[in-house]
């Protein structure tokens, strides 16, 4: 019983990217059975009462906070993008919106879309020479949509935006939805 709980408690672990090894000092009791002071239900061999329901919704809580940390950070390159006064500003091709571009080469499309169909996805790309290189999948909220692109945007490179599967392809297979030139 014991070891079924600590093999569950490791994949959840393992699900939430966390160390499999650190599941056992944070699951296993530090005292013996009949000390005073032991954990309830708890002896070195046997986790805990409550330890692995504490611990499972803790990761997913620091899981969850990385990715709000992680979106913010993002939010706040474009809005510097976007606030930018030395960023050059591009109309789009296929669809109202702009390509503003850093100095730096960070990007940020800025483009009124309508929803992808079901299964599929908006994917961004740049294209600085021959090879056109993923800079990105999203989708619109309320038919807009703000997306700071993942490559860097040298002047006179190639946005594109094309219609993919969910999750994105490592080519473009679509027609090009929407194209602006940095």
């Amino acid at each position: 019983m014991a070891l079924a709980r600590l093999e569950d408690a490791r994949a959840a672990r393992r699900a939430a990217g966390l160390d499999p090894g650190l599941i056992g000092a944070s699951l296993r009791g530090t005292r013996k059975r009949g000390d005073e002071r032991a954990a309830p239900g708890g002896s070195d061999d046997e986790p805990a009462v409550g330890a692995r329901e504490r611990d499972v919704p803790r990761a997913r809580i620091q899981k969850h906070r990385y990715h709000l940390l992680a979106a913010l950070e993002r939010r706040e390159q474009v809005v510097a993008v976007l606030l930018d006064p030395s960023s050059r500003h591009v109309a789009l091709a296929g669809a109202d919106g702009r390509l503003v571009v850093a100095p730096s080469g960070r990007g940020t499309l800025v483009a009124s879309l309508p929803r992808p169909p079901q299964g599929r996805t908006y994917q961004a790309w740049v294209q600085t020479g021959g090879t056109a290189r993923s800079a990105g999948v999203f989708e619109p909220s309320e038919g807009h949509a703000i997306f700071r692109l993942e490559q860097p945007v040298l002047r006179g490179s190639a946005v594109m935006v094309t219609l993919e599967a969910d999750g994105g392809v490592p080519a473009p297979t679509g027609q090009f939805v929407v194209r602006a030139r940095a």
